[in-house]
Order: C-alpha cells, then sequence, then structure tokens
C-alpha cells in the first residue's frame, strides 16, 4: 500500500496490510498495481460480499492511554468530530472543518 507519510502510524495496524510505503518515495518491486478503489471491480464485489468486519482501523494503543489520561477530568458527554485534512489537497475547503468554526460548538452546554 503507498500513502501519504501522516497516514502510516493508521495503516501500518490495518489487518492485511502487509507493508506500506509513502507516497512520493521509491516504490518496492512489484508484480501488478491496482488504485485502492479498482480493488471492488478487480474481485467482483457485490453488496452481498462486503465484509463487515468492524472496526478494521486501530489506535495506537499507547495514544488511547495517553487521551484516556488527558480527558479522564472531564465529566461531560466526550464526541470527537473535527477533521482536518492536507491544506495542500486542492480540494481541502470542500472537505475540512477549520478550527475557527468547530469552536463555536463549545458554546453548546455539557460542550467544555
Amino acid at each position: 500500500m503507498r500513502a501519504p507519510k501522516p497516514l502510516l502510524p493508521i495503516l501500518r495496524r490495518c489487518a492485511g496490510v502487509d507493508g506500506v510505503c509513502v507516497e512520493g518515495e521509491p516504490l518496492p518491486a512489484f508484480d501488478t498495481y491496482v488504485e485502492l478503489l479498482s480493488l471492488p471491480l478487480v474481485f467482483g464485489t457485490t453488496v452481498e460480499t462486503i465484509p463487515r468486519a468492524t472496526p478494521y482501523i486501530f489506535p495506537d494503543p499507547e495514544l488511547v492511554e495517553y487521551w484516556g489520561r488527558d480527558l479522564a477530568c472531564l465529566r461531560a458527554l466526550k464526541v470527537g468530530i473535527h477533521w482536518q485534512g492536507s491544506v495542500k489537497y486542492r480540494g481541502d475547503r470542500l472537505r475540512s472543518i477549520p478550527w475557527p468554526i468547530s469552536r463555536r460548538w463549545r458554546a453548546y452546554p455539557g460542550c467544555g
């Protein structure tokens, strides 16, 4: 699998991923290349054959422990909904939630 460098720690934890290389760096030797979004067509995937094993992405246990300790003092409901993609991507403004906008949610009761 080839991916942007910031995604490597997450993708390396995915079951079935034997290796991950950084976008823009030389590729290792391979027999064939298929774009990720073309795999359902290649494998003849149908709605009935989509694997339902979830989750398939796992966080780093050390980060889970760190954030668990850091957020333990908060008694309010904790929901993480912030998303920020790469600002280098031309369409980033169409998919990211800028920090100033997400800060407005803190004004709601229980959102601290």
